[in-house]
């Protein structure tokens, strides 16, 4: 990078880590994360999305824990005492509590107010943690508004995300709408698809009539959608399976290929994947960040 460009680069980081907030004294401060209030208290037996901390005031900066929003954007931490390291992707960042001077990306910047360690956990900057990992943020009345990337596949962007689960008598059709969990759900379907593989002898959406060995059965359907609500654009589509190894009765017909206990198909590409050993659904912990946001008919 040219001296010129990387001036330029540090003056406007200098400038956005400094950008203050303002607030009553004694008023609460609300966290939303596109659009939807980060909660203080479980939504979820699952996994503990919400702030077990209350946001802090310190000067005009708001703190919040850093291992609670660092899940919720998916960035790695390292503890190597005094020093904490933050990754995702090509971004680093090297912070030490009591310290104000960080390092991004291996460039030395300035805060106006040092991290801080409270009750055994640590407190930093919001807007550090946000617009480092390429969120947006504002403020208004006093609250935090972090604006997450939104997914785009093949130069169109991704509105929501429709999931179709089948029951043994019914189905649930879920959407959420939120960049953060669609992304979330976007990778997690990436990371399970272990091994591409033919196409099964035998898949349905139905329980089938015969005794089929190594036959598979639709169990849910992962749809992102250029749009909201039913019968909206379908930009990407996948549906996963389960082996249905013998429904009782005769001697199961001995055919088909044996490719594990779940499949997943990417629908638009009709190519079809080996899942990772284990796979239950989507996940818990995104399954329970949905319960956040999510929008059921």
């Amino acid at each position: 990078m040219k001296k010129a460009q990387l001036t330029v680069l540090v003056l406007a980081l200098l400038i956005v880590f400094s950008t203050p907030i303002s607030a009553a004294a004694g008023e609460s401060i609300n966290i939303y994360i596109d659009g939807r209030l980060v909660p203080m208290e479980s939504v979820s037996t699952s996994v503990n999305y919400y702030l077990d901390i209350p946001p802090q005031l310190i000067g005009d900066r708001v703190f919040v824990p850093l291992r609670t929003m660092c899940r919720y954007f998916d960035i790695e931490i390292e503890w190597h005492n005094p020093n904490v390291l933050l990754s995702r992707d090509d971004t680093i960042v090297v912070l030490t509590p009591g310290s104000t001077t960080i390092q991004l990306n291996g460039i030395s910047q300035t805060l106006h107010e040092a991290p801080y360690i409270e009750n055994g956990r640590t407190m930093a900057p919001i807007r550090l943690i946000s617009e480092a990992f390429n969120c947006e943020v504002s403020y208004e009345l006093g609250d935090v508004y972090i604006t997450t990337p939104q997914l785009v596949i093949e130069g169109r962007s991704v509105i929501s995300i429709q999931s179709l689960f089948m029951m043994t008598d019914s189905t649930i059709m879920e959407e959420s709408k939120t960049s953060i969990c669609i992304n979330k759900y976007y990778q997690f379907l990436q990371d399970i698809a272990i091994e591409e593989i033919d196409a099964p002898l035998y898949f349905t959406e139905r329980i089938p009539d015969l005794d089929i060995l190594f036959s598979y059965l639709m169990i849910a359907e992962y749809s992102f959608m250029e749009t909201t609500g039913l019968g909206g654009s379908v930009i990407r589509q996948y549906k996963t399976y389960q082996r249905i190894d013998a429904l009782g009765g005769s001697e199961p017909l001995q055919t088909g290929v044996d490719y594990g206990p779940y499949i997943i198909c990417d629908v638009k590409n009709n190519v079809w994947y080996r899942i990772s050993e284990g796979y239950p659904g989507i996940a818990g912990d995104i399954y329970s960040l949905g319960d956040w946001e999510r929008h059921s008919w």
